[in-house]
Order: structure tokens, then C-alpha cells, then sequence
């Protein structure tokens, strides 16, 4: 579906000249006296590094400056375990992986991300927590130009914004973080460094994989990202060397243990793409179909429609394509229960995948003037579909209640972005009322 040109390789120019390497004893730490846990007023937008922190010369003794921390909920966790900041060091290359981090997947032809609920309902509540702080850090790497919003050019449009997640890079990430933050790993580790180590390490491989952006050798784009899911108190950074060793072995480790391609490209999020591309497509055709001669004759009203039907239907399809991750998010965070999980006992990715396009032409249709009726859905996907929209709206109205009663019992993360301002376009179909729409649409497929 991405036929445009490619962006070149990132060109970032507050990354653009490497940090000189320290010595190769030097270890990958947090060297300054622990402290209390950030307050809520550190939680602000942060100022990225000037070009000239970065260019600074690293010598015996110093310290290699470091992107400060940001906004995200990691900073209100405890840490237990701050005496080191690689998993490796600790646990080995072998037991890393027989703890869970990186768990073999099943040979079968299975969705092998989606494993029977089985987690406490504390690991939910820290999954949840880490599927927010992967996508927290992503939209703010992306508002700063470490990352690209899109691997296209032609990115003008609805969809051209980080928390809607036009690459699939979040929904490739959370999608790698339901297998390898297994139970075990969770009960053991919680939310601690060696875990969200793994999270900047899977964050990283996924954007890599879905942007194809490339950083030459010497390059300290990995410190970077492993300092947005430290604490104050586990910065800075010593030695970006030690940064970029760490990202290549659990890149090794994810490659080796996990089916990493099909859960980055055979993912719901590649299936929902799929099904819009291939219904807007149809319309387009059959447009040409029923006025077939009047296009060979060049009838202008004619060719006027299909031009009209053509960019009427990219624009409903940017449309649809921006409320996909919020449904997915949505069933990521819920911490009541493993929605993903339960679902995958029954529908596959790509069920899931036309459930998540369904609930989003559905909401287009059912927004005021003279919308085009979604198609015809099997009995499975109407079924899915109508869970996804069920989930997505309790959660809203949890995180709606939150904000106004400030109660200490919350679920909350779904809206970040375009879905938190009520001036984007896919309010249309992703606010509180919509959701309200569609449920009274799917009331039957229960």
C-alpha cells in the first residue's frame, strides 16, 4: 500500500556526529547517588540535548551527557534492582533467555504473541504499564526528531502523527512485549531496569524494522533511547559503547528465540491494513465498472466522479487507518483482564486484523451525512470487532472518570496525541461518543 518514495536514512542533525568511545572497561551504569523517585512536576517536556552535549568529547573519568528523562509513568515506579542496568551481566546470555525475556515461540502456525491468559492480575497491571511506556517514549522521541513519524513522503494527511501509529511500529512492539514479559519475568522483575531494558530494546528493533532508518557505526542513537526508560537516579549513561552492545545482543536474543518477522509483519495491524486497502480499492473498481463506457469516451462528469471517488476514499481510508492503534492500545492496557489473550482462543491475527478495519469504517458510517455501508463481516470478526469496541469504550469511560473524581483506582493511557485533542479528526470516530455509536451498532454480536 506504501508506494511512495522512501525518506532517507535518518538524518537527524542532533545525532549526526558520533561520541567519542571510552575505555572498554568501562561499565554501563548509573554512577550518581540514588535518590527519591521524580516528582510529578518533572514529568514535563523535556528540552533534547543540543548538538554540542552530543559532540562532546568523552574522556577517562567522564561522564557521556545524557537525554533527560521523559514524561512517562515509569517515573513513578520503585526500582529494586538499580546496581546494574544489563540483564546479561547478571543473568548470562543463557539464563536471560530461560528466564522468559526472550521464550521460544511455538512451531505451529498459530499467532505465537497471544499465550492463554494466564497472568496474576499484578503482571497485568505492570504489562499494562509497559505497553504506556513504550508508547509514551516513542511519541517523544518522534516530537524531537530522534525518530520519524512516517517512512513515506507523502505523510501530509490525517494519519501523520506518532500516537496513531502509522508505521505499525507500536503495534509491532507490544504486540514482541506480550511474549517475551512472560509471568515469570513479570513476578520476578516487575517493572525494574533489566525489564525495561528489554522494552528500549524491543521499542528500537521494531522502528528499525518497520522505518528502515540506519545510523552509522559510532552513532549514540541507542544510549539515547535506553535513557528514556531510565530514572533520574540511573543516569547518566557512562559509556554509549556499552549502550550499543547491550541493543545488539538482545537484537541477537530476539532474533534467534522469537519468529520476529511474522511478529512484526503478520501482526493484526498488517491485516487491518489489508482489509481497508483491498475495500477502498473494490469501491474504486467498481466506480470504473459501472461507468466503463463513460471513461472510454471521456464523458467529463464521468471522470470527474472517479476522481472525486478516488480522493474521497483516501481520505476515508486515513481516516480508518488512524483509529486501528487505539483499539489495539486500548485492549493492551486493560488490566482487568487479558483481552488479547482470551481472543486469541478463538480468532486469529487475521480476524483480529479485519475486527479492528470493521470497528473503524463502521464509526465512519455512522458519522451525520451520506456514508457508504461497510461490508458484510463473518459472524467471528462481527464478534471480535464488537469486544474490541466494548473494551475500548470501558476503558475510556475509566480514564474519563479518573480525570474528573481523581480516584486512586484508575485506568488510565489510552489518549495520548491526536486522540487526546479534540480538534484532530479522529475524534470522529475514536471520542467517547463514537465509541457510545458503535456500541449500540455491535449490541447484537455479543
Amino acid at each position: 500500500m506504501r508506494c511512495a518514495v522512501r525518506k532517507e536514512y535518518n538524518n537527524n542533525p542532533c545525532i549526526s556526529t558520533p561520541a567519542a568511545k571510552e575505555k572498554a572497561s568501562e561499565r554501563l551504569d548509573g554512577s550518581g547517588p540514588h535518590s527519591a523517585p521524580l516528582p510529578s512536576a518533572m514529568r514535563n517536556r523535556w528540552e533534547l540535548r543540543k548538538r554540542a552535549a552530543l559532540d562532546t568529547d568523552v574522556s577517562d573519568g567522564d561522564e557521556l551527557p545524557s537525554a533527560q528523562p521523559s514524561p512517562t509513568c515509569v517515573m513513578d515506579m520503585e526500582v529494586t534492582d538499580i546496581s546494574r542496568a544489563s540483564p546479561v551481566e547478571e543473568l548470562g546470555p543463557s539464563q536471560a533467555a530461560t528466564d522468559g525475556a526472550c521464550a521460544k515461540a511455538s512451531a505451529s502456525d498459530e499467532l505465537p504473541c497471544y499465550a492463554p491468559p494466564t497472568r496474576s492480575s499484578s503482571s497485568r497491571v505492570i504489562l499494562a504499564s509497559a505497553a504506556n511506556l513504550v508508547r509514551d517514549v516513542y511519541l517523544h522521541l518522534v516530537k524531537h526528531h530522534v525518530f520519524i513519524v512516517s517512512d513515506i513522503f507523502d505523510s501530509n494527511n490525517v494519519l501523520t502523527c506518532a500516537s496513531l501509529d502509522p508505521m505499525g511500529v507500536l503495534f509491532s512492539a507490544q504486540t514482541i512485549l506480550r511474549i517475551v514479559l512472560t509471568e515469570e519475568l513479570l513476578a520476578t522483575h516487575g517493572l525494574d531496569v533489566q525489564v525495561r531494558e528489554l522494552c528500549a530494546g524491543v521499542l528500537l528493533l521494531c522502528y528499525k524494522l518497520k522505518s528502515e532508518s540506519h545510523w552509522r557505526e559510532g552513532y549514540s542513537i541507542s544510549a539515547i533511547v535506553f535513557t528514556q526508560f531510565m530514572q533520574q537516579h540511573e543516569l547518566p549513561i557512562r559509556n554509549d559503547e556499552k549502550a550499543r552492545a547491550l541493543v545488539a545482543h538482545l537484537e541477537f536474543e530476539l532474533a534467534t528465540k522469537l519468529p520476529l518477522f511474522k511478529l512484526v509483519d503478520e501482526t493484526p495491524h498488517a491485516a487491518c491494513e489489508w482489509t481497508l486497502y483491498k475495500y477502498y480499492e473494490e469501491r474504486l473498481e467498481q466506480y470504473k465498472r459501472d461507468n466503463k463506457e463513460m471513461l472510454e469516451k471521456g464523458n467529463i462528469h464521468a471522470v470527474a466522479g472517479l476522481r472525486d471517488t478516488e480522493l474521497n476514499g483516501n481520505k476515508e481510508l486515513m481516516l480508518a487507518l488512524s483509529g486501528c492503534y487505539f483499539f489495539y492500545h486500548a485492549a493492551c492496557i486493560n488490566h482487568e483482564q487479558e483481552v488479547l489473550e482470551t481472543m486469541a482462543q478463538w480468532a486469529d491475527q487475521n480476524v483480529m486484523g479485519e475486527a479492528l478495519a470493521h470497528a473503524c469504517l463502521l464509526a465512519i458510517h455512522l458519522l451525520p451525512g451520506d456514508r457508504s455501508v461497510p461490508p458484510a463481516v463473518s459472524a467471528k470478526v462481527a464478534r471480535a470487532a464488537t469486544l474490541l469496541v466494548q473494551n475500548a469504550e470501558m476503558v475510556s469511560s475509566a480514564e474519563l472518570s479518573t480525570k474528573r473524581t481523581r480516584s486512586a483506582q484508575r485506568t488510565s493511557g489510552l489518549r495520548a496525541g491526536a486522540t487526546a485533542n479534540a480538534m484532530h479528526p479522529c475524534q470522529s470516530i475514536v471520542d467517547h461518543c463514537a465509541l457510545q455509536r458503535l456500541m449500540e451498532a455491535l449490541k447484537g454480536h455479543l
